[in-house]
């Protein structure tokens, strides 16, 4: 059968490999190109084919939790066993005490190695987990703002009202009106 058909890809081996692609994180576009299809006919066949779709659903439930658990463990520290080289001398000595021969070797030895946590791991988790805890920028709570009241507030605030509602007067000047209340002013501050 030609590569492509729906048949060829439920086949045991063909679902292995639609899993690993998506637990590889291949989008559906990447895996259609895979297959040698057009994405709209993957889709298709996702709602037609409960195999494909289960592959596809449990390929990439499977790195998800992978990465999750990967995250988590760098984020909580952990140990791991190495295998490190170690530097051997053999040296033989004659009876009275003088160097006969000097060898060198290398074995090895496996050591348990902790990895401290990751904060930068632990930062992502938070912000990820409980971002109304951990995120960077908060809402921080409106400050009432405390002053007097002389009178003077209220006055502007009915005059703002009495404006926009449209039962208040507006007045305006022309610019020599302006200048001529000007002159006014300065003439009253000197005579003052």
């Amino acid at each position: 059968m030609a590569k492509g058909k729906y048949e060829t890809w439920q086949e045991d081996d063909n679902i292995t490999l639609l899993g690993a692609w998506a637990r590889d994180g291949l989008t559906q576009a990447q895996i259609a190109k895979n297959m040698g299809i057009a994405l709209s006919t993957l889709k298709e066949w996702i709602k037609k084919y409960p195999a494909i779709s289960a592959a596809l659903k449990k390929g990439k439930e499977l790195a998800d939790y992978e990465m999750e658990n990967a995250l988590y463990k760098k984020g909580t520290g952990y140990t791991v066993t190495l295998r490190k080289p170690i530097k051997l001398k053999e040296v033989e000595y004659d009876n009275n005490g003088k160097k006969i021969s000097e060898k060198e070797k290398i074995e090895y030895a496996e050591v348990e190695e902790y990895i401290p946590p990751d904060v930068t791991a632990q930062i992502f988790w938070l912000k990820n987990r409980k971002p109304e805890t951990w995120r960077d920028k908060r809402e921080a709570p409106p400050e009432k703002e405390e002053y007097e009241d002389d009178g003077f507030i209220t006055a502007l605030k009915q005059t703002a009202k009495e404006v926009f509602d449209g039962t208040g007067a507006v007045e305006t000047m022309s610019d020599k009106e302006r200048e001529a209340a000007d002159e006014a002013d300065k003439t009253a501050d000197v005579q003052v």
